[in-house]
């Protein structure tokens, strides 16, 4: 299933185990719970996988997509995985799903393997909105444009400033 690739690419924990449940709603499913169930950072990171996911899969079978994702902030919110009494490897951390708030711990290297990903695997062409600097990525085609919030220093947003005359 193409979700599992791109969630296992992202070193996700339990990305391999990721599926869809169609009861009632369409929702993605990782070690047999919902997205909505989860913390805002990991609602967040399944999100953008299932929105690549799909882009990638519409282009393989050549049925119809813009050949673009928009992908707003997938991966600020979530936390760094800190270290827990007891657990001694990563293989440990991974079983550590939720901190009892609403962020879930990850792996420090998803941001990294995301958006490493983006720029060397993924078909389409990715577009991130993200409020702090993504890790370098070092690949053909990519670019990172600062947004200053303010006119007359470098660009100052998405859109041009409207000019009133």
């Amino acid at each position: 299933m193409k979700l599992r690739d791109v969630l296992t690419a992202w070193q996700v924990p339990g990305g391999s185990e990721a599926s869809f449940s169609v009861e009632q709603q369409l929702s993605v499913l990782l070690q047999h719970r919902k997205r909505e169930d989860r913390g805002k950072g990991m609602r967040s990171v399944l999100h953008a996988a299932f929105s690549v996911a799909l882009s990638e899969y519409c282009l393989e079978e050549g049925l119809p997509h813009p050949g673009f994702v928009v992908l707003d902030t997938p991966v600020l919110t979530y936390r760094d995985a800190a270290p827990i009494a007891g657990a001694s490897e990563v293989s440990d951390l991974e079983n550590v799903l939720f901190d009892g708030g609403d962020d879930e711990l990850l792996s420090g290297s998803v941001a990294a393997a995301f958006y490493s990903y983006l720029g060397t695997s993924h078909a389409g062409q990715a577009i991130v909105l993200e409020n702090q600097t993504p890790p370098h990525v070092d690949a053909a085609g990519c670019s990172v444009i600062y947004f200053t919030g303010g006119i007359g220093t470098g660009r100052s947003g998405f859109y041009p400033p409207i000019r009133m005359s």
